[in-house]
């Protein structure tokens, strides 16, 4: 039976997953299926390239036109096909619809069944925009929606999308690659709250750490350099795709840098 899923996207990417039991997902059985939906009335072409440590390869994909990191293949109007993955081996995809995965094409980057940390997936337009996809990650109790994006420019505010020409969400590309060059202010608004916030708060890496952790990051990382300065990275454990890196350093004005994205 078709699924339609997604109001206002073209292309639908549905993951889906058993009951998160586990506080933490991070450290819950990898599960997930991927389905891809057509929402148009019209075929499609979907073009997939797998990441170098992506154990599920072109080859497992019978369905799909086949070279050693990439495939492609047509998905009829208003149909859906799933990933094949019984053993729900690690996968590691950008996907583009009608365009394959390169300047230009809007893309779903997802990475699923990952044994060793977090699973992630966001929808990029950092390269450029040509369709409006949508992820929906469906592992109950959670539900969350990533994009669709709004077009190419004006995505600051879409959740989920990494805007045009912003590969650390939050900041331009650099050094610009052969896709841009790219407008001025078009990536995630939301970092200078951060700043402002934790700014109050340094340099007590204690409290900064509970202010992350209040407003629903995990710490997961952290360190300490020869220097006297310290970093630490967080993810949000309920929306992985969500992503927190500080760093302090005394001997640097500004001595704190915050990325989010």
């Amino acid at each position: 039976m078709p699924l339609k899923l997604g109001a206002g996207a073209a292309f639908v990417l549905l993951l889906t997953g058993q009951i998160v039991s586990a506080e933490d997902i991070c450290k819950a059985t990898k599960d997930k299926t991927v389905t891809i939906i057509n929402n148009q009335s019209a075929p499609a072409t979907v073009f997939i390239n797998f990441g170098a440590e992506s154990v599920l390869r072109p080859k497992d994909l019978s369905f799909c036109q086949q070279q050693p990191d990439n495939c492609q293949f047509t998905l009829g109007a208003r149909q859906s096909r799933e990933i094949t993955n019984p053993q729900k081996k690690k996968l590691v995809m950008s996907l583009a619809f009608n365009k394959p995965v390169d300047c230009g094409s809007t893309k779903a980057e997802i990475t699923v069944n990952n044994p060793d940390f977090c699973d992630n997936a966001d929808v990029s337009v950092v390269d450029g925009f040509n369709e409006r996809i949508q992820i929906k990650v469906d592992t109950p109790p959670n539900i969350v929606l990533l994009g669709p994006p709004k077009g190419l420019l004006g995505n600051q505010q879409v959740f989920g999308v990494f805007p045009y020409g912003c590969d650390r969400c939050a900041a331009n590309v650099s050094p610009q690659p052969a896709c841009g060059p790219y407008p001025p202010n078009q990536c995630h608004a939301g970092t200078k709250f951060v700043t402002d916030e934790l700014t109050k708060l340094a340099p007590d890496r204690q409290a900064m750490k509970g202010w992350i952790e209040r407003q629903g990051f995990r710490v997961h990382s952290e360190g300490r350099y020869l220097t006297g300065a310290w970093w630490l990275s967080a993810e949000n454990p309920r929306m992985t795709f969500t992503k927190l890196t500080v760093r302090w350093d005394p001997n640097i004005a500004p001595s704190l840098s915050v990325e989010v994205g």
